[in-house]
């Protein structure tokens, strides 16, 4: 997510040391995994939002036409920055899937994300969406129910085509 090992050892040492402040406030018999993960997902969003505020600062005796155009490069780059599941779905093989995943809800396309990509359990689901562990299931139901309708949808297209 963060494109660099070391920011992403920053990320996790951030989290752990938040972690650590904050374990007062965890209630016994929750998901540490989950709790822990709430904690990693806040750290990556806040990191996020504040590297999009603060301009890069560069020594104006060391800007040349050469560290310009590096740095309209960074900087169109990382204003291309997705999310891990964008990150996935773009990683997609198959057009068909990823058009599929895309239509659906975000509600649902969030749950099938952190269940089938991720492998997180319901409950470790639900204490990252902040939603009951029963909601987490029907989403995941529901979200696959209508992905499979999407993909015959896509299939009975292809078929009418090559006909």
């Amino acid at each position: 997510m963060l494109g660099s090992a070391h920011d992403a050892e920053d990320l996790v040492q951030e989290t752990m040391l938040k972690a650590y402040m904050a374990f007062g406030t965890f209630e016994a018999g929750t998901n540490l995994r989950a709790w822990l993960l709430r904690i990693l997902l806040n750290n990556y969003i806040n990191h996020y939002r504040k590297a999009r505020r603060q301009p890069l600062p560069y020594p104006i005796e060391e800007l040349t036409d050469e560290r310009l155009a590096q740095i309209t490069a960074r900087r169109a780059a990382t204003a291309g920055l997705h999310s891990a599941e964008d990150q996935w779905l773009s990683s997609l093989p198959d057009h068909d899937i990823q058009t599929a995943i895309r239509a659906l809800p975000e509600q649902f396309r969030r749950v099938l994300y952190y269940r089938d990509v991720e492998g997180l359990a319901h409950r470790e689901i639900a204490a990252l969406m902040n939603t009951p562990c029963g909601t987490v299931v029907s989403r995941l139901h529901r979200g696959r129910k209508q992905l499979r309708g999407l993909l015959d949808e896509s299939d009975r297209a292809d078929a009418h085509l090559t006909e």
